[in-house]
């Protein structure tokens, strides 16, 4: 029984220095901490980034419009909702040819999402496209063809008309 109660004895003690070992050992660790500044980030892709043509045929052809559909595709990165515009470079179109009018405003041409009705004119003011959620090209809205429909009208003389337009992707 002597040896016994020698043997309980020593596995409580050898139990309480190995405990207290491990709490010794569990005060010895520090914690950390892992800081970054992760700033907006925007990325706008278009495709393709070529020029856009416009042939007008027929009389119904400038007085209806001529649209390209799908002329581009966007594909917009963003770490915050975004919101995409457009304006044109100048006030009026540059024309060149001998009866071309050098006050075609931008207000002939219109973008549209591919899938929606409306088309907004375009002016030579930042003028509110699309907007869209945070995420990358597989976020729904991110990743999208659009239409382009220049609408001359008969105010304007025959001739070759060119206008450069300038994207920007902002975040809300």
């Amino acid at each position: 029984m002597k040896y016994f109660n020698v043997f309980i004895i020593l596995f409580l003690w050898c139990s309480t220095t190995t405990y207290a070992q491990i709490d010794d050992d569990a005060k010895d660790f520090k914690n950390t901490q892992a800081r970054l500044n992760l700033n907006a980030a925007l990325e706008l892709e278009l495709d393709p980034i070529n020029d856009i043509s416009f042939n007008f045929v027929t009389p119904g052809d400038i007085e209806n419009g001529v649209v390209k559909s799908q002329f581009a595709r966007f594909k917009i990165k963003a770490t915050r909702p975004w919101t995409l515009s457009v304006k044109t470079l100048t006030p009026y179109f540059s024309a060149t040819g001998r009866y071309a009018s050098d006050d075609m405003p931008p207000s002939v041409l219109g973008i549209k999402k591919s899938n929606q009705a409306d088309y907004i004119p375009l002016a030579f003011y930042d003028t509110r496209l699309f907007s869209g959620s945070r995420g990358g090209v597989f976020t729904p809205g991110n990743d999208f063809t659009a239409d382009i429909k220049f609408t001359p009208g008969f105010e304007y003389g025959p001739g070759y008309y060119f206008i450069s337009l300038v994207y920007t992707l902002s975040a809300m």
